[in-house]
């Protein structure tokens, strides 16, 4: 088994790609095979040599029979020393072709991680770039706060590879009577459901597993969550989150609240089955604490 190490730095998980070398051996052992069918053959005849060697022996010796004992006994040695390298030449061969076998897996292996830290990678600057294009468009007056419900559908709609996204205030600052405010627009199947995230969580609250984006965003402007289970569309997600500002806000110091694409991991599973990798060949995801996310093996 040959196995070669990515790294997704957004998500800041590992993807693992493992592949039976075997697989490819056994595409060139039919040269082999023919080897050792003649050193079988070869054996077959030793033994009857050995054979006919006994039963001359047995009978006792004459002239004649003395000279037949020679001539077996030399090509006897003939025939050990022929298999002797045969069987030398074919473990040689075999090691050749494991060695080829181990080069040609690892840098197909290597190519192929590499394409798809390439498809994933892209693929995450897109979700990056619809959470970026609302907070700009709100910030620049392009959409309204009544027009928030409207964008996000949109958004969900337009991009069929995200799972829903969010957009969740501040306290008090959606309004001065009302604490907090999130619509939150998913998907489900083939339907698009609106649901809020202030009806079953307080999402502002520290340390709130259900909604670990909202402070570290806060702090960090930015934010790639860690993979977690979401509820309401009961699929394993990954979320990217940033700050939005209001339109006076232009130095941007005190942020509204945040906007929050989510992305399933369903879709980065995709993205590399789309590549063979043989039929021994399957990939899989590990969290920054070896923590099993993604294994075709897991059912």
């Amino acid at each position: 088994i040959y196995a070669v190490w990515g790294f997704i730095p957004q998500l800041n998980l590992g993807m693992v790609v493992k592949k039976d070398v075997s697989e490819l051996v056994q595409k060139k052992v039919l040269f082999s095979f023919f080897i050792f069918l003649s050193i079988t053959l070869a054996l077959i005849s030793l033994f009857l040599f050995i054979y006919g060697f006994l039963h001359v022996k047995g009978k006792g010796m004459t002239a004649k029979g003395d000279d037949v004992l020679r001539v077996r006994k030399h090509f006897l040695h003939i025939l050990f020393w022929l298999s002797l390298f045969v069987l030398s030449l074919t473990f040689l061969y075999q090691q050749f072709v494991h060695y080829q076998a181990t080069n040609f897996v690892e840098k197909q292996e290597e190519q192929f991680l590499a394409i798809a830290e390439q498809q994933i990678d892209h693929s995450l600057k897109n979700i990056e770039g619809i959470a970026y294009a609302f907070a700009k468009d709100y910030q620049t007056e392009r959409i309204k706060a009544a027009q928030i419900e409207q964008r996000l559908d949109r958004d969900l709609r337009e991009h069929p590879e995200i799972l829903g996204v969010s957009v969740a205030y501040k306290p008090y600052k959606y309004a001065e009577n009302k604490k907090l405010h999130a619509p939150f627009y998913y998907r489900s199947g083939e339907k698009i459901f609106q649901s809020s995230l202030d009806r079953y969580t307080d999402y502002a609250k520290p340390f709130n597993r259900e909604t670990s984006w909202y402070i570290p965003t806060l702090k960090e402007k930015r934010h790639w969550s860690q993979p977690f289970y979401e509820k309401l569309s009961q699929q394993l997600v990954v979320s990217f989150s940033v700050p939005f500002y209001g339109p006076k806000d232009t130095e941007e110091k005190d942020p509204l609240g945040i906007v929050t694409v989510y992305y399933p991991l369903s879709s980065i599973k995709k993205l590399v089955n789309y590549y063979d990798i043989g039929f021994s060949g399957y990939y899989f995801l590990l969290s920054d604490k070896g923590q099993y996310i993604y294994h075709p093996f897991d059912g």
